[in-house]
């Protein structure tokens, strides 16, 4: 749909919508559906309603004030002119989108990866996206030029967990675009354009409300600290990309190019190729984050560093990763010294999503929020002594549950520290002795290493065992009625394909000669051996 005449009013209504302002004063809706909004010359208000929408400011010119708004829903936001006209088909609009939402709520890094394994994943799928959206013909995407006089474009409803902001820059390395915390007292931050008469703000970021993005409506505020933190992740995450390079980080320093050592991590030169001599920042939840402690917010308080998560598949880590000590330089020593000294407070939220959680040494509180969530105590010097069961209120009376470790920076045992745990079905084990107590839901419960103690409680629980070698657990509540079962890693029992070599009797749960579990009651061996499933 298109409007030419001045100060035109355009409602496309439900469905799924291309629109194109043409007009100096335009108000364009798109509704309900999955709209693809493009503003053109004059100031619009642009409001995509419900659905994931695609908006365009076009380009930020002089005495241009758009207002661009989202609505409920993933929302991408092109802050700059871009390619329009034929190319774009509400059709290949949509197909950008289904595979966005697609391909990032199928990814769940389980592991603490390094940042460029993060943007091998994404990169692709954004590049793929740009390609379909405008057939190919995308090689005339401009340079924000920033308004003066107090004009600039204004996202009225950004919500940090899901939404993203497309930025055409100048260049990969040295971007001609700014993220500030600049704000007229009503915006998050600002994005500002380096120009030749100084720093010139082209866009006000204003935040969705609390309710919303915390998908909350009791909720009336953001913790001053989780509302800081969500900028930071902003900076820490920003995505650059040209036809030759990736780059993750405001900051750079998780970049990867031709001169590094990932260059076989970048997407095949034919998807590169389609971007020509574009080079965008993408800002903003364009799919799952994995962050360690390095990406975190320190509070004003002092009470702890904060991570915040999306409303994808986050792996969340309040430690740094082994990798990213030897990629530093350093040893294995200083990992587990680090360990051992880092026990800053580390408060994470996972928010919606089937997120992978770990605090470290500290008294953390993990919050998984909506999804099926996980907590990982992989790298925990001791057992842990875990229960879900059993909540506990603090003083904001917020119920958690609570996770004791035992941790002794000095050599001497008896000191431990607690885990507050929300929002968690899901845990993983330490490699030494754990006790670990699910809930009426049905959890899936990992020993891992060491001779551990596993309670399912009520509901189809879930035991994984992923090698021969890890220890012997007893679980203590199997029940075939409720519908537990014993998982086990095909890869980490020699690559097997049927349960022929398990065995049980007298509670005691055989693979070959080897007892791999012990099942408190009374069952036969056909019972157990029919929960078994590979996986």
């Amino acid at each position: 749909m298109f409007k030419n005449s001045e100060s035109d009013y355009l409602n496309g209504g439900s469905g799924d919508d291309t629109l194109y302002g043409r007009s100096e004063l335009d108000w364009l809706v798109g509704e309900e559906g999955n709209d693809l909004i493009y503003g053109k010359e004059g100031n619009e208000e642009i409001d995509g309603g419900a659905g994931n929408d695609l908006i365009f400011s076009g380009n930020l010119l002089e005495n241009q004030q758009d207002t661009l708004i989202g609505g409920a829903g993933f929302d991408s936001f092109f802050l700059g002119e871009a390619p329009q006209g034929e190319t774009i088909t509400n059709e290949s609009q949509s197909s950008f989108f289904l595979d966005i939402l697609t391909d990032f709520s199928d990814l769940a890094f389980q592991t603490l990866f390094p940042s460029f394994k993060i943007a091998k994943e994404i990169a692709p799928i954004f590049i793929k996206g740009f390609a379909d959206l405008f057939s190919g013909n995308f090689q005339t995407s401009e340079t924000i030029i920033p308004a003066s006089g107090g004009k600039y474009a204004t996202v009225e409803d950004f919500n940090p967990l899901e939404d993203f902001m497309i930025i055409p820059v100048s260049d990969v390395d040295r971007p001609n675009v700014f993220l500030s915390n600049d704000t007229n007292g009503t915006s998050a931050l600002t994005l500002k354009y380096d120009s030749e008469d100084g720093n010139n703000t082209f866009a006000a970021i204003n935040f969705d409300s609390p309710s919303n993005i915390l998908n909350n409506p009791n909720a009336g505020s953001l913790d001053r600290a989780i509302y800081d933190s969500m900028k930071t992740t902003l900076s820490e995450t920003a995505l650059f990309f040209d036809n030759g390079k990736v780059k993750v980080g405001l900051n750079g320093r998780n970049g990867f190019t031709e001169e590094t050592n990932h260059i076989n991590e970048l997407p095949d030169p034919g998807v590169l190729s389609d971007l020509g001599t574009n080079k965008f920042m993408i800002l903003g939840a364009y799919g799952p984050r994995a962050l360690d402690i390095t990406s975190g917010q320190n509070a004003a308080d002092g009470s702890g560093v904060y991570l915040t998560g999306s409303n994808y598949n986050d792996n969340l880590v309040g430690y740094k990763s082994l990798a990213t000590f030897i990629e530093e330089g350093k040893t294995e020593q200083d990992y587990i010294r680090e360990l051992k000294e880092n026990t800053i407070n580390r408060k994470i939220y996972g928010f919606v999503g089937d997120d992978f959680l770990a605090g470290g040494a500290g008294r953390n509180i993990i919050d998984g929020g909506e999804g099926n969530d996980t907590v990982f105590y992989t790298q925990a010097l001791n057992g842990i002594d875990l229960d879900l069961q059993s909540p506990r209120t603090n003083s904001n009376n917020i119920s958690y549950h609570a996770t004791n470790r035992p941790f002794d920076p000095t050599g001497e045992q008896g000191y431990f520290f607690n885990d507050l745990l929300r929002g968690i079905e899901n845990v993983i084990g330490s490699d030494h002795d754990d006790i670990i107590k699910g809930n009426g839901q049905a959890n899936l419960l990992t020993g891992g290493g060491g001779n551990d103690t596993l309670t399912g409680g009520n509901g189809a629980d879930r035991f994984v065992f992923n090698s021969a070698a890890e220890g012997i657990n007893t679980i203590t509540d199997f029940s075939t009625a409720q519908g537990d079962k014993i998982e086990i890693s095909q890869s980490g029992f020699g690559g097997i394909t049927n349960t022929n070599n398990f065995s049980f009797n007298n509670d005691t749960l055989s693979f070959g000669t080897e007892q791999i579990a012990t099942l408190q009651g009374n069952f036969t061996e056909d019972r157990v051996l029919n929960s078994i499933e590979l996986i």
